[in-house]
């Protein structure tokens, strides 16, 4: 059935808006969907990141742009700075569709996590780092779109170098290892995730060898989806404050820590004499010292006496035997056992 308004039934809509304009007849149910906090949702980017899980996210990188910084400065040669200056969340297929072509991608798993994460780096700084790296100093002018096998090789040992800190960032969280795929020049070529999935872009800003660039890192939501739980403040706090780590912690440390090498010496004396009796010494003088023959030596590691000991010699080597520990570093060793 047609339905045609009069025009008294139009005159009473015209008066009934304008007297709601006028605010002088708005109905409670008008008022309260007015007051109502609406958020836009868009179904195409779902949230999957918290922001308790953005916060970690943040944290674990920081300590990655640390480790970069670091291992960039010697594997360079010259001082560099990693900041993150950004992270959000995105679709994938955007974050593919808006790198510049050619940039260097490398393609990284972090095992034994399934799936991989992006690794890019902007191509001028890369090309930069490239020159320094062949002897040059990192002063590139031409832009390149091809490289040769030994170019390629090296591109992807600087990778490797930069994907290694992500083994340091992510510690706090879990026990992963990032393996370098493959490094590739055209972004085009890059399949990491599905079109659709939802990932946390971090970008990070470069200063090395007197230029500026920027390396971002691209994580697809279903790579770390089995470490979700683990990503939030009261799990990142507990696995920082453990009191001497993990047993595999502990032991990773003790056989890295076995090799070093550290000077050890033998003090047999000090004495004090003043500037002149200095100038005066010549050869078969005799200078007194503060210990009697009979005295037991200490035995430096650095700058502090580890140990006590006695001179003489071993298959014809001046040697020293170890005889026991300074009072002074039993005392020390004593409180820090009471404060266990």
């Amino acid at each position: 059935m047609s339905k045609t308004l009069s025009q008294w039934e139009i005159d009473a809509l015209l008066n009934s808006i304008g007297s709601d304009e006028g605010g002088s007849s708005a109905t409670p149910g008008a008022a309260a969907v007015a007051d109502r906090n609406i958020k836009l949702y868009d179904f195409r980017r779902p949230d999957k990141f918290s922001k308790e899980h953005i916060r970690a996210i943040q944290n674990i990188h920081e300590t990655f742009a640390r480790v970069t910084a670091s291992s960039l400065s010697s594997y360079l040669r010259s001082s560099t700075t990693v900041s993150l200056s950004s992270i959000e969340q995105v679709v994938y297929d955007e974050y593919v569709h808006q790198l510049s072509n050619p940039t260097l991608v490398n393609l990284v798993e972090l095992q034994p996590l399934s799936g991989r994460i992006v690794v890019e780096m902007n191509m001028q700084i890369g090309l930069s780092m490239l020159d320094r790296m062949m002897g040059g100093t990192g002063q590139v002018t031409v832009r390149r779109n091809e490289l040769t096998d030994i170019e390629m090789a090296l591109l992807r040992s600087l990778g490797a170098t930069i994907s290694a800190g992500l083994r340091d960032g992510w510690g706090a969280v879990a026990d992963v290892q990032p393996v370098l795929v493959e490094t590739v020049l055209n972004a085009d070529l890059v399949q990491a995730a599905l079109p659709g999935d939802i990932a946390a872009l971090l970008l990070f800003e470069v200063n090395t060898l007197g230029l500026s660039g920027t390396i971002s890192i691209c994580i697809p939501h279903p790579v770390i989806e089995p470490l979700m739980d683990r990503l939030n403040t009261q799990a990142w706090f507990s696995s920082g404050s453990r009191k001497g780590g993990s047993e595999n912690d502990r032991n990773r440390l003790a056989e890295s820590i076995r090799d070093a090498r550290l000077p050890i010496t033998v003090e047999l004396g000090t004495t004090t004499v003043t500037v002149g009796e200095l100038l005066d010494i010549r050869a078969d003088d005799v200078i007194r010292l503060d210990r009697s023959q009979e005295a037991e030596l200490p035995i430096r590691a650095g700058k502090r006496a580890r140990f006590l000991g006695r001179p003489g010699t071993l298959g014809g080597n001046r040697a020293v035997q170890v005889t026991g520990i300074p009072p002074s570093l039993l005392e020390l060793l004593d409180e820090v056992g009471a404060s266990y």
